[in-house]
């Protein structure tokens, strides 16, 4: 049975762009563990929906992130690389297995020590008072394009540098970071020629600030890395995936997460004010917000090292498989009334940063922005509703984020 025949948006369309949730949830209901066509990459993907199921396949050695090492027998392996000059991004932090990942990532999470994540949380705070400075006047203002896009891209952006001068004179951040939402937000007819030529272009900038780092201490955290493939610790092709998965993955991430929790919190105004009412509910709202609706509908993609039953089905080795995060954080085996959103929802166990040696490196940095995205907002503006009707909010396309394009609220200024 299709799911169009379930009477639910089929995968991928309008209506599932619109809400998501009635397609993962019947998809759990009567298709925990199911092989689906993904549209655009030519490959059959199994999607995973079950709470229990997601959260055993996050820590199932069975599983890997590395295609390449699933043997040469295997066509998924033998497909792993179609363009030799663009192997470096394949060896990211999600997309390598250990012992790789874990020499790779002790060396990134220096740049996510309490000690700098506090720093940048001052750094935040300034900047997204300033964005607010820009808009408060007007009564009116874009959500994503004046607050969460910036405040993500500018802050984990300068892990590779300072915020951009008023000239905007340095690296082209703001082109690496359409860059990366162009490979994030597939495009119907948009060929694998065509994202090859995205990745090149992704490669050639980071290349560039590479060499401007040469030789130098920025005091940053792409210096120190920089510094340690000098040292030989790193190889070339790894440290061009670090800078690709610090501020492509991280910047488009945590903005999808600001700009949806604004959108969750618009579409329950009466959560909304509960919030406004108990600021202490902040760390808790943030976990409900991630549970809720997070940035991340899905992990990136796991493989099948070997065959794999779960939820009942036998998953076949050299398989494609998405633990799909937003039907196992609305699954009510789990969760009281998943489809509520609850700022002081108890033992919320959401699945959101995923799980296991892959879970995310920069939870705490998306927990702290969002944080001070969403109390600069109360602290600095009155009641803000949504500009539009909801249903009118246009979403970006794909299955991995979910995020609006915009998010146009009115508001009164606090005296």
């Amino acid at each position: 049975m299709t799911i169009e025949e379930k009477a639910v948006p089929e995968l991928f369309s309008d209506g599932f762009l619109a809400d998501p949730f009635p397609t993962y949830n019947h998809l759990r209901e009567n298709d925990p563990v199911v092989r689906i066509d993904y549209p655009g990459h030519r490959l059959s993907v199994w999607f995973i929906t079950r709470y229990e199921d997601v959260r055993a396949a996050f820590v199932d050695p069975r599983f890997c992130k590395d295609r390449t090492t699933l043997g040469s027998d295997c066509p998924l392996a033998s497909t792993a690389h179609h363009d030799p000059e663009l192997v470096a991004l394949t060896r990211c932090l999600n997309m390598v297995d250990d012992p790789e990942h874990t020499r790779l990532r002790r060396l990134v999470s220096t740049g996510f020590t309490p000690r700098r994540v506090k720093q940048m949380e001052t750094e935040a705070r300034a900047y997204a008072n300033k964005l607010i400075d820009a808009v408060v006047a007007d009564g009116r203002m874009d959500l994503v394009a004046n607050l969460a896009n910036p405040l993500s891209f500018d802050i984990i952006g300068g892990m590779i540098g300072g915020l951009p001068d008023e000239e905007g004179r340095g690296f082209d951040r703001v082109r690496l970071r359409e860059l990366g939402q162009r490979l994030t937000t597939p495009i119907n007819g948009t060929t694998p020629l065509e994202y090859n030529e995205i990745k090149h272009e992704i490669k050639r900038l980071t290349l560039d600030l590479i060499e401007r780092r040469r030789g130098s201490d920025g005091g940053d955290s792409f210096s120190a890395f920089v510094q340690a493939n000098e040292r030989g610790e790193i190889t070339d092709d790894e440290l061009l995936a670090m800078i690709v998965t610090l501020v492509v993955g991280g910047m488009d991430t945590t903005a999808s997460f600001i700009a949806t929790a604004f959108h969750s919190l618009l579409t329950n105004p009466e959560q909304l004010k509960v919030l406004r009412e108990q600021p202490e509910l902040m760390e808790s709202a943030v976990e409900e917000l991630l549970r809720y609706a997070g940035g991340m509908q899905m992990a990136s993609f796991h493989y099948t090292k070997e065959e794999v039953e779960i939820g009942g089905v036998t998953i076949p080795r050299g398989e494609v498989v998405a633990f799909v995060l937003f039907a196992a954080n609305r699954d009510p085996e789990q969760f009281e009334n998943p489809d509520q959103l609850d700022l002081n929802r108890p033992d919320n166990s959401h699945l959101g940063f995923g799980l296991g040696m892959h879970n995310c490196l920069g939870q705490k940095l998306g927990r702290m922005l969002t944080t001070v995205a969403i109390e600069t907002v109360l602290e600095r503006i009155g009641d803000f509703q949504l500009a539009v009707p909801a249903d009118q909010v246009h979403w970006r396309p794909g299955a991995l984020l979910r995020a609006p394009h915009e998010l146009p609220v009115v508001f009164t200024a606090k005296s």
